[in-house]
């Protein structure tokens, strides 16, 4: 989930620290998740897929083929 995250968090224009206000998570929790030091539980991944507006598959995997209005996440640094 690490790069999805940042990508679906920096596609919405926050930074960690607006996202972990939003969602009531801890700046570390999003930090660690984003680096991929800490898996989220089932609730907080379903929170996030929720928050951005997608799926848990889209969350954890990259948007779908299917939706042609969105590209394909890349790494970001």
């Amino acid at each position: 989930m690490k790069s999805h995250l940042k990508y679906y968090r920096k596609r919405a224009g926050l930074s960690q620290e607006q996202l972990a206000s939003k969602t009531k998570f801890s700046v570390s929790t999003v930090a660690s998740m984003e680096n991929g030091r800490r898996d989220g539980s089932v609730d907080t991944i379903i929170s996030m897929a929720s928050f951005f507006g997608v799926t848990v598959d889209e969350l954890l995997f990259g948007p779908n083929d299917s939706n042609s209005t969105n590209e394909r996440p890349k790494e970001v640094s």
